[in-house]
């Protein structure tokens, strides 16, 4: 996947397709399609409502499973995922989404773990969101998520 930009077009896997653009985060125009996962409503309230004033399109779920229901329904072009939920956790779902015919979209994990880069890297993640996470780091992971420094895995 490529990073939002300005361009007049989105490359997707399929193909290059015309879709409208909306200003978002310091005025990059984005119409990324984001799953966010995660069984705590005030987690999900919040990332949710801050990506879709950003611009981006966003769907939900409240565990692994009900996320794998999501990406039959509409592949993401970006997951969030918490890693501790019930019914599927999070290293259940990145397994089971990753068996799925490609492509994959890149899947950030967000944490409380002590260790959040050890458990992103176990679940080999593209990327690790520490919770808690502020504003900045959020949109930085959702507009660029294999860059910058909420993602370093080191």
């Amino acid at each position: 996947m490529l990073p939002c930009d300005r361009t007049a077009c989105t490359q997707t896997s399929r193909a290059t397709i015309a879709v409208p653009k909306t200003e978002g985060h310091m005025g990059v125009s984005c119409s990324k399609h984001i799953l966010v996962v995660d069984d705590a409503p005030p987690v999900l309230t919040t990332v949710v409502s801050i990506l879709e004033l950003e611009g981006y399109s966003v769907a939900t779920a409240v565990n692994g499973r009900a996320a794998l229901d999501e990406i039959a329904h509409r592949p993401p072009d970006l997951t969030f995922t918490d890693l501790r939920m019930p019914e599927m956790d999070g290293w259940a779902f990145v397994a089971a989404s990753r068996a799925l015919p490609g492509p994959h979209a890149p899947i950030i994990c967000m944490t409380a773990d002590e260790d959040p880069a050890r458990c992103c890297r176990d679940i080999n993640a593209d990327g690790c969101l520490p919770k808690p996470f502020d504003l900045e780091d959020l949109l930085e992971c959702a507009e660029t998520p294999r860059h910058g420094h909420a993602l370093d895995m080191a």
